[in-house]
């Protein structure tokens, strides 16, 4: 065990960051050299100065800010930051690929819609692509959809060698032949692969088909989902604690049932029925053998409270039980549907509304934030998690606004209130 210290080496490096900026700035003064920026047209001799001193200085700061970096992630964060930069890779080589860069004007700005009719692209796949580029300044949205050059960019396109020299050394990552031989599909009913041909899918499962891997692999891949994939699914998507804080402030008189809705193995029920031992829960499974594996794995403690169904999600939801139900829960079964098939699934609760409408519609689904809503870091990981959606499973992460279309499609006196979970009550149903 690492011994307890006073002394912070996060406090150390910040100081010696800065003395080392300061260091460079005054060089930078002496030999009159501009300061960097990446906008477009931005060009100084800081990056291609040979001055021993400015080098020794570049070279200073580059290790001390790659420390501090590793020294804020810590090992797990850091393994995983560093190979999820495969995905701002793959994007990049589609980008270069499909030449997109030279379709825009190297002194204006264009639309993704232009873009993508200029490359023969779905424009909801190019729009995934060209804002994970844009985390990395590669690009720059400045404004809703629309893009323009940074000196990065401008770079690739100025500089033909280049662009065939990073070419050259596209790697073999996961997904990114899927990802390029997919690209001019469009992603069915805007998301979703129900009802999309097996063929035009790409799953976890068919990528290790697709790819010929042996049985140790697919073991090591199994492990990557559990330790990697999901870890990063529970920090963007917190569902659980948001639950957990609409039934603490929401408990209603004679209303203890909850209904949790298209579950696999009730997990969410059977944290909160840990939380709240007064409620009871009815979980609804796609199968009858998910039924027995889903109640035997169950703790004692908790196997009076949930109760579990063989229901299928596009059924009309029963009305003999509706007025003891406080809410319906919906969690993560969406962003893999159609919007076709999310509308019928909300309609079958309608008649279950009506004759009961103090009971809720809780939805806790993925949402794709507009561009600014977080720091750049955590944009970052919204858009990997969008394009890895798109190139694993062809759907696509819905905006705000097109999950309120979407509910408003279902019906239209559904009332939906957003902050971290979407609520859907009903208001002057029929």
């Amino acid at each position: 065990m690492a011994e307890v210290s006073n002394f912070n080496p996060l406090l150390a490096l910040a100081e010696e960051i800065s003395g080392q900026v300061n260091t460079l700035d005054k060089y930078m003064k002496e030999e009159s050299i501009l300061n960097p920026s990446l906008a477009a047209g931005a060009s100084t001799e800081l990056w291609s100065s040979h001055s021993a001193h400015i080098e020794a200085a570049r070279t200073s700061i580059f290790g001390s800010t790659k420390q501090l970096n590793r020294l804020l992630n810590g090992p797990h964060g850091f393994l995983h930051e560093f190979i999820s930069s495969n995905w701002e890779l793959g994007a990049l080589y589609t980008v270069l690929e499909f030449n997109i860069l030279e379709k825009i004007p190297l002194d204006g700005q264009v639309h993704v819609s232009q873009l993508a009719l200029k490359s023969n692209l779905p424009e909801n796949k190019l729009l995934s692509i060209l804002r994970l580029i844009s985390c990395e300044q590669i690009l720059e949205e400045v404004s809703e959809k629309v893009f323009r050059h940074t000196a990065i960019s401008e770079e690739l396109v100025n500089d033909p060698n280049l662009k065939a020299f990073i070419g050259f050394q596209k790697p073999t990552i996961i997904g990114l032949d899927n990802l390029l031989s997919n690209m001019p599909g469009e992603i069915r009913s805007t998301t979703g692969t129900r009802n999309i041909p097996r063929s035009q899918r790409v799953s976890a499962r068919q990528w290790k088909g697709s790819n010929n891997v042996s049985p140790e692999t697919e073991v090591v891949f199994e492990y990557a989902c559990n330790i990697l994939i999901t870890p990063l699914v529970k920090a963007l998507d917190p569902g659980n604690m948001m639950f957990y804080e609409w039934f603490s402030s929401n408990q209603k008189s004679g209303r203890n049932l909850v209904v949790e809705v298209g579950a696999m193995n009730g997990q969410v029920s059977a944290f909160l029925a840990d939380k709240f031992p007064e409620m009871s829960f009815e979980v609804q499974v796609p199968s009858q053998d998910l039924v027995t594996k889903a109640q035997q794995a169950l703790s004692p403690a908790l196997q009076q409270r949930i109760s579990f169904y063989h229901r299928d999600k596009f059924t009309m939801q029963p009305l003999d039980n509706s007025n003891d139900i406080l809410a319906y829960l919906i969690c993560n079964i969406f962003w893999n549907c159609s919007d076709e098939d999310c509308v019928k699934i909300l309609q079958s609760f309608i008649a279950a509304l009506e004759k009961s409408p103090e009971a809720v519609i809780l939805v806790n689904e993925m949402i794709s934030p507009a561009k600014g809503i977080f720091e750049p870091h955590v944009e970052e990981a919204y858009r990997r998690r969008d394009v890895t959606t798109m190139t694993m499973h062809n759907a696509k992460q819905r905006s705000e606004e097109e999950w309120r279309a979407l509910f408003a499609q279902a019906c239209p006196h559904f009332k939906v209130f957003h902050t971290q979970m979407i609520l859907i009550s009903p208001i002057e149903l029929y």
